[in-house]
C-alpha cells in the first residue's frame, strides 16, 4: 500500500547521500564520479546499507530474545488462560490431574476494555481541539476545523477506530506496551476512458488515461510488539524517537511486492521498488517461527506459514528502516535482511509530517524500563498460587467422591470394573475381605476457600478490581452502602489511573499524529467544506490556509471517567458553582455541548436524537419562526408606516409624560423619605416662595393695569386730535392747502405726513 505524497519516493542524488558508518565510512559518491567507478561506489553503498540494516536488526533481536520474549510469552499465555511454558502442569506427572487456569487475568483485562470503551466512546467527540492562543483568530478557526475533520474521519468505517482503541488497550494491558503506526493510505487505479467530441459535424472519439482514487484516508495500525525493533539504550520515556533506528517487520504478499516493482513513480520515472528476481523472493518467503506470535494465537497454526496459504498469495517479510545518519532520519526498505528493495530517502519525503510515524504507549509506568509489567506479570505469582489451590481442591473433591483402592497383586480382581466404579456394577475378586482395601480421603476444609479469597483480594488490590467477591471478603464494611463505596473508591482510582496513563502515552499522541496527517495530506473537498462551515470559514481555500496552524489537542478523559453517576455529579457541581459566583456566564453556555456531555455520560452519544434542534447543521425551528414573524412585521410597517409612526410618537410622548410624572413622584417620595426631619422647613420655604411669587404677580398685574391706562390715554388723545383735525378741514371747506394731498377723511395717514404734522409725538413740528 502506498503512502500519498506530494513528492514521490525517489533515490537521492549521488552528492546528497550521507556517509554511512559500518565499521568505517563509505562515501556515497559525488557528482564528479561519472565512469565505471560510480557503479562500484553504488554497489559498495548498497552493501553498506545491507550491513547496517543487518547489524541493527540482529542487535535488537538478540536483546529482545534474551530479555523480553520469555515474559511476553508468559503474559500472552495468561491472557489465553493457559499455563506458562515450563509449568508443572505440562509434565507427565500432572497429565491426569486437574489443571484448570482460573481466568482472573482475562477477567480484569476485559473489565479494563469495558472501562476504556466507557471513557473514550461515551460522547460523539473523539478529542477536543483548542487554540494555543485564544486571541488568535487563525488558531481558533484551525482548532474548529481540525476537530470537525478528526471527528468525521474517526467516524468512518475504514479506520475501525473502536476496534483499534480497544485492541490497543488489550495490548497495553497484556504485554505492558502497545505500538501503532499512523500513515496516510492512498491508492488509485488507472483506467482508459473514451471521450467523444465533434469535429466538423462528425463524432470522433479517443481514449485517455484517468486515475480513479480508490483510497485516500488516514490509517492507524497496531504493530505487534515482536515486529518492532529499536535500540535498547533508547530513552524509556520515548524509545521510538530517541532510538537511532526503528525497524518494522511487515508481512506483505508477493504480488504486492511485484506490483510495486512495476509501478512507476511519475516524478522520477523509476519504480518504487527495485526489480528482484522471483527466485530471490521465494528464498525470502521462509521465516523462522515466532514464539510470541504463537503464544498469542494459541494452538492455531501460524497464519504466516506459507504451507497454509495459496501459492499466489504467499507472504514475505519486508523490513522498513528509519535510521538517523549524520543527524538526519533516512528511510529504506529491505527484503528480510539481505536484499535492498528501495533507495535511501529522507523521512520528510516519505512522510510529509517529517516525523517517525510510530507511537509507543502503555498502561503502567515503570521508570527506566522500555517494557513495563503488564497485568499478567503483576499478578504472576498470585495467579499461579490460586491455580494450585483450585486444582488441589478439585483433586481432593474427586478423591472424596470417587474413592481410591489398594488391590492385592495377582488376586484375580476385575481391575477394569473397579476403576470404572459404575453404579450397580459388579466387580469380581477372589476374597472381597482381603483382596481390595478402600482408602478414605477426607473432604477439603474451609481453609482452602479462605486462602483462595485472600489471594483474590491480593490480586484485586494490585489490579484495582472490585467485585462481589471483594464485598464478601470484607463483610464488616461491605454490608453498607458507604462501606462498599470505600472499598470501590481505591479500586476505581487504580483503574482510572491506568486509563489516564494510556490516554497520555498512546491515545493523545496518536490523535496528534492523525491531525498532522490531515494538515499535510487532506484533499477531500467535501470534508474540508464541512469543516470550514463549522469553523466559520467560507471556502475550502480559507480552510487550507489555516489547516497547518499549530493547535492544542486534549482528550477529555479524567478520573471518575468510568462512573457515570460521579461524572454527572462533578459536572453538576461545577455548573452550580458557576451559577453561584457568575450566573451571567450560564447565558452564554453552548446548549449542544451541554446536552452532548450529559447524554454522552449516560451512554446516548451526543443526544441529538432527543434534541434535533441542537444538531450542528440544523437550524433551530424557533429561530426560523421568529424570523418569519419579523418579516411579516416589516411588511406591516412598510404598508402603514405613517399611521404606525404617528401612533408610536403619541404612545412615546404619552409614555414619556407618564414616566416623567411617575419619576417626579418617586423622586418626591424618595426625598421625603430621605429628608423626613427637614420636611417642615421645606414647607415653610416653599410657602414663602409662593407668597413671593404672589407678590411678584401682583406687581406685574399693577404694571399691566398702568400700561392699559396709558394706552387708553393715548387713544383718547389721538381721538381728540382726530376730531380737531376734522373740524379744521370743515372750516377750510373740506380741502387741503395747495400742493397737499387729496382731500381725504381726517383719519388718513397720508394727510398727516403731507402736512408735516405728527400729532402729539414729542419733538414733532407744530
Amino acid at each position: 500500500m502506498l503512502i500519498k505524497q506530494s513528492k514521490h519516493d525517489s533515490p537521492p542524488a549521488e552528492g546528497d547521500r550521507p556517509a554511512v558508518q559500518t565499521g568505517g565510512y563509505i562515501d556515497g559518491g559525488s557528482a564528479a564520479e561519472q565512469s565505471g567507478a560510480i557503479d562500484n561506489s553504488n554497489r559498495q553503498y548498497e552493501d553498506a546499507l545491507i550491513t547496517l540494516s543487518r547489524d541493527a536488526y540482529e542487535s535488537s533481536k538478540t536483546w529482545f530474545d534474551s530479555s523480553i520474549r520469555s515474559q511476553q510469552e508468559r503474559n500472552l499465555r495468561a491472557f489465553n488462560n493457559e499455563h506458562p511454558p515450563g509449568s508443572k502442569y505440562h509434565t507427565e506427572q500432572y497429565r491426569k490431574k486437574s489443571k484448570i487456569y482460573r481466568p482472573k487475568t482475562r477477567s480484569f483485562i476485559r473489565k479494563q476494555q469495558a472501562a476504556a470503551a466507557i471513557a473514550f466512546f461515551s460522547t460523539s467527540d473523539v478529542l477536543h481541539c483548542s487554540a494555543r492562543n485564544d486571541k488568535d483568530q487563525a488558531q481558533r478557526a484551525a482548532a474548529e476545523l481540525h476537530m470537525a475533520l478528526a471527528n468525521l474521519r474517526f467516524d468512518q468505517k475504514e479506520l475501525y477506530w473502536f476496534q483499534t482503541v480497544i485492541g490497543a488497550v488489550t495490548d497495553a494491558a497484556t504485554s505492558g506496551v502497545v505500538c501503532s503506526k499512523q500513515e496516510w493510505k492512498f491508492k488509485e487505479r488507472e483506467e482508459l476512458v473514451e471521450e467523444v467530441y465533434d469535429v466538423g459535424g462528425y463524432e470522433q472519439s479517443q481514449f485517455v488515461r484517468e486515475n480513479t482514487v480508490l483510497e485516500d484516508r488516514p490509517d492507524c495500525k497496531l504493530v505487534p510488539i515482536e515486529n518492532i525493533r529499536f535500540d535498547p539504550a533508547a530513552d524509556w520515556r520515548d524509545p521510538i524517537n530517541s532510538s537511532p533506528y526503528v525497524i518494522e517487520q511487515v508481512p506483505m504478499y508477493v504480488d504486492e511486492v511485484m506490483e510495486l516493482q512495476q509501478r512507476i513513480d511519475e516524478t522520477t520515472g523509476q519504480p518504487y521498488y527495485r526489480n528482484v528476481a522471483r527466485g530471490m523472493l521465494a528464498a525470502a518467503i521462509h521465516q523462522d517461527w515466532d514464539s510470541v506470535r504463537k503464544a498469542r494465537e494459541g494452538e492455531r497454526l501460524d497464519k504466516y506459514d506459507n504451507d497454509t496459504q495459496v501459492r499466489a498469495h504467499q507472504s514475505v517479510w519486508v523490513h522498513k528502516h528509519i535510521m538517523r545518519i549524520a543527524g538526519r532520519d533516512w528511510c529504506w526498505d529491505t527484503l528480510g535482511t539481505e536484499i535492498l528493495l528501495s533507495d535511501l530517502q529522507p523521512i520528510e519525503e516519505r512522510y510529509l509530517t517529517g516525523k517517525r510515524p510510530y507511537v509507543w504507549g502503555n498502561c503502567n509506568i515503570e521508570p527506566h524500563k522500555h517494557y513495563p509489567a503488564g497485568t499478567p506479570e503483576l499478578i504472576d505469582g498470585l495467579q499461579e498460587e490460586t491455580n494450585d489451590i483450585a486444582n488441589l481442591r478439585l483433586d481432593n473433591v474427586k478423591l472424596a467422591l470417587n474413592k481410591r483402592y489398594f488391590a492385592k497383586r495377582g488376586a484375580g480382581i476385575d481391575i477394569r470394573s473397579l476403576v470404572r466404579n459404575v453404579s450397580g456394577s459388579v466387580t469380581m475378586m477372589n476374597n472381597p475381605e482381603s483382596d481390595v482395601k478402600t482408602v478414605e480421603t477426607r473432604d477439603v476444609t474451609g481453609s482452602s476457600y479462605q486462602e483462595q479469597d485472600r489471594l483474590n483480594l491480593d490480586m484485586d488490590d494490585i489490579l484495582g478490581d472490585f467485585n462481589s467477591g471483594s464485598v464478601q471478603s470484607n463483610r464488616s464494611t461491605g454490608e453498607t452502602v458507604g462501606g462498599m463505596e470505600m472499598i470501590g473508591a481505591e479500586a476505581n482510582q487504580l483503574k482510572e489511573f491506568s486509563i489516564r496513563t494510556f490516554a497520555e502515552t498512546w491515545y493523545e499522541p496518536v490523535c496528534r499524529q492523525i491531525i498532522e496527517l490531515e494538515a499535510a495530506y487532506e484533499t477531500d473537498e467535501a470534508l474540508l467544506m464541512i469543516g470550514a462551515d463549522r469553523a466559520g470559514l467560507k471556502t475550502v481555500e480559507e480552510a487550507l490556509q489555516v489547516i497547518s496552524v499549530p493547535i492544542r489537542i486534549k482528550v477529555n478523559v479524567g478520573f471518575d471517567a468510568t462512573n457515570p453517576q460521579k461524572r454527572i455529579g462533578k459536572f453538576t457541581m461545577g455548573l452550580n458553582t458557576i451559577a453561584t459566583f457568575a450566573p451571567d456566564l450560564l447565558q452564554d453556555m453552548d446548549r449542544a455541548e451541554l446536552v452532548s456531555e450529559v447524554m454522552g455520560v449516560l451512554g446516548y452519544r451526543d443526544g441529538t436524537r432527543f434534541f434535533p434542534s441542537l444538531g450542528r447543521n440544523e437550524e433551530d425551528p424557533r429561530i426560523a419562526q421568529l424570523t418569519q414573524v419579523i418579516q411579516q412585521l416589516q411588511q406591516v410597517i412598510q404598508t402603514k408606516q405613517v399611521e404606525q409612526q404617528a401612533r408610536i410618537d403619541v404612545a412615546t410622548i404619552t409614555q414619556q409624560g407618564a414616566t416623567q410624572r411617575e419619576q417626579m413622584k418617586l423622586e418626591a417620595q424618595f426625598i421625603m423619605m430621605q429628608h423626613r426631619d427637614n420636611v417642615e422647613a421645606g414647607l415653610v420655604a416653599l410657602k414663602n416662595r409662593l407668597e413671593e411669587i404672589d407678590r411678584m404677580i401682583d406687581i406685574e398685574k399693577t404694571d399691566i393695569k398702568r400700561r392699559e391706562y396709558y394706552l387708553q390715554r393715548e387713544a383718547l388723545s389721538h381721538e381728540i386730535q382726530e376730531a380737531d383735525r376734522r373740524y379744521q378741514l370743515e372750516l377750510r371747506g373740506g380741502s387741503l392747502p395747495e400742493g397737499g394731498a387729496v382731500n381725504l377723511p381726517g383719519n388718513d395717514m397720508a394727510g398727516i405726513i403731507s402736512r408735516d404734522n405728527y400729532g402729539m409725538i414729542p419733538g414733532a413740528a407744530q
